[in-house]
């Protein structure tokens, strides 16, 4: 979540003030769902993380790591990232 403070001006809380409850609602969804959109657009995952082919070519090219290590770390990096999608979830 970034941080910072956004500031309501005068005139819009005034407005909020008077709003109904359900105003007050889908408004608060619209806010949500224009946020949701706008970080789709401005990230993918691909750009994020390293696939697993990608750690294997990484590993590889280290001297002195065989396929056997390899194996492993693939192994952990599997899991791993299971367990941070279901802490996401």
């Amino acid at each position: 979540m970034a941080k910072g403070n956004y500031n309501i001006d005068t005139a819009s809380y005034e407005r909020l003030k008077k709003m109904s409850k359900e105003d007050v609602n889908k408004l608060l969804n619209n806010v949500y769902k224009e946020g949701i959109e706008f970080g789709k657009t401005q990230s993918t995952m691909k750009d994020k993380y390293v696939t697993e082919s990608e750690l294997k070519d990484i590993l590889s090219s280290i001297k002195g790591i065989g396929t056997t290590r390899i194996e492993q770390a693939i192994t952990l990096f599997k899991k791993t990232n299971k367990e941070r999608s279901k802490n996401n979830d």
